[in-house]
């Protein structure tokens, strides 16, 4: 299980991508931090 400070790791590997790029669900997951839960396939 991937915590939150994992998924914005693998979601934002260089300052390259902005935060305006993320999918808005993305968004609401990483927004809450301790709620944002997630699974690697």
């Amino acid at each position: 299980m991937l915590t939150q400070a994992d998924i914005v790791r693998r979601l934002v590997p260089s300052a390259l991508l902005k935060r305006g790029d993320l999918d808005p669900d993305m968004l609401a997951c990483i927004g809450p931090r301790d709620l944002c839960r997630g699974w690697e396939g």
